[in-house]
């Protein structure tokens, strides 16, 4: 579909995807932030860099075709956050498969197609980060029931 500025979809395809970004970066800083385990908290704090990088690079692409793709801040959505955190804290006992899972499928769920013009680096490095947060999942969730295993013995 051919929008009157010739544009097409995306603009709204490259505010979904700083959107994603931004999104997903703000809940692995939080896990960052929350979680017991140091190697969690640098492969989330590396995955947040990534993914920060990553909507720098989508803002300034989008630029050039004249679309502010800036996401809007939003105190909502980090209390979504907070409240995830302290909601899985309570039932799980620590907050990391789930803020992780939910940044994955906040990833997943970005549709990245649209947005291939902006350019196969932007999209591919989207796919990779989406990619790493499923990984690093279930990384996590593998290694807590091994744990649970262990003192269930």
């Amino acid at each position: 579909m051919i929008t009157p500025n010739g544009l097409g979809k995306l603009p709204d395809a490259a505010l979904a995807l700083a959107s994603a970004c931004n999104a997903a970066s703000v809940g692995f800083d939080l896990c960052a932030r929350r979680t017991q385990d140091e190697m969690i908290a640098v492969a989330a704090k590396s995955a947040a860099s990534f993914l920060r990088s990553l909507l720098d690079a989508t803002i300034a692409a989008a630029s050039n075709w004249g679309i502010d793709a800036r996401p809007r801040a939003r105190t909502c959505e980090r209390l979504r956050w907070e409240w995830l955190a302290s909601t899985a804290t309570v039932v799980d006992g620590c907050p990391d498969v789930r803020l992780i899972a939910e940044c994955a499928r906040i990833l997943a769920g970005t549709n990245t197609s649209a947005a291939r013009d902006l350019g196969e680096a932007i999209t591919a490095r989207f796919r990779v980060a989406t990619a790493e947060a499923y990984s690093l999942a279930s990384a996590i969730q593998r290694a807590q029931r091994g744990q649970v295993a262990l003192a269930q013995t």
